[in-house]
């Protein structure tokens, strides 16, 4: 394998990022005064907040400092991501920013919010009465919202269809090769239980007690001794 760094960065901070921790659900709202505050938008096509094209430049700069150029990028598509990757690339000089190869690809998407995206608290309980107390005890791996998709899910099937179409796009670079991934919390989070290995108790833990900060960076180098990704530190804000 001639990868050597994966670089894992979870977009800056979205306009409907703000006010998130206030929420019962990252993906709803708590009432219609905070649903006009942020407005409502498909999820591919909710944008930065000023903050999160601040944390993207901050990053760039960082990425740049420490990695130089990456022999590919991948993001999600969504604009969150794309508006990341640009702020990133901005940091560069402008002939690597215009050639520099880039991959969209949705299954390193957010996690499927279901049929509750961008409901009140209060539509959700109107709809769905035994919601909230489901959502609330249930395991947080399996959760899942009516037509959504579970952390367990995503972390089975298409992340680790990611990292192996990957293998099979960069089998061509040459040793030492680098690739920046430009992605989000729960998908960030799902590929490291899948790099890592992570044992369930241990992908749980992470996943109810810690959180990727917005523009934070997670950096892997490939041990060719032992034919396994290392981790050199974790959501690292620059």
């Amino acid at each position: 394998m001639p990868l050597q760094t994966l670089v894992l960065v979870r977009h800056g901070e979205s306009v409907q990022n703000i006010g998130e921790s206030r929420r019962r659900c990252s993906h709803c709202y708590r009432d219609e005064e905070d649903r006009r505050q942020v407005g409502v938008n498909s999820d591919q096509l909710i944008s930065l907040s000023e903050k999160g094209l601040e944390q993207a430049r901050r990053a760039g700069e960082a990425l740049r400092d420490n990695f130089g150029r990456f022999n590919l990028i991948v993001n999600s598509g969504y604009v969150r991501t794309r508006q990341t990757t640009a702020g990133i690339l901005d940091a560069y000089t402008p002939d690597y920013k215009l050639s520099a190869p880039i991959w969209e690809t949705p299954l390193i998407r957010e996690r499927e919010p279901g049929l509750i995206y961008f409901w009140t608290e209060a539509e959700v309980q109107r709809h769905f009465p035994w919601f909230w107390e489901y959502w609330d005890n249930a395991d947080i791996l399996y959760r899942v919202a009516p037509a959504g998709e579970s952390l367990l899910e995503m972390s089975t099937t298409r992340l680790p269809l990611f990292l192996r179409e990957l293998g099979d796009r960069t089998s061509y670079l040459p040793a030492g090769a680098r690739v920046l991934i430009v992605s989000h919390s729960r998908a960030i989070q799902g590929l490291r239980s899948v790099l890592e290995g992570w044992s369930y108790e241990r992908f749980r833990d992470e996943v109810a007690n810690h959180y990727p900060p917005n523009g934070s960076v997670t950096v892997y180098n490939r041990d060719q001794l032992q034919d396994r990704w290392q981790l050199d530190f974790a959501n690292k804000v620059f």
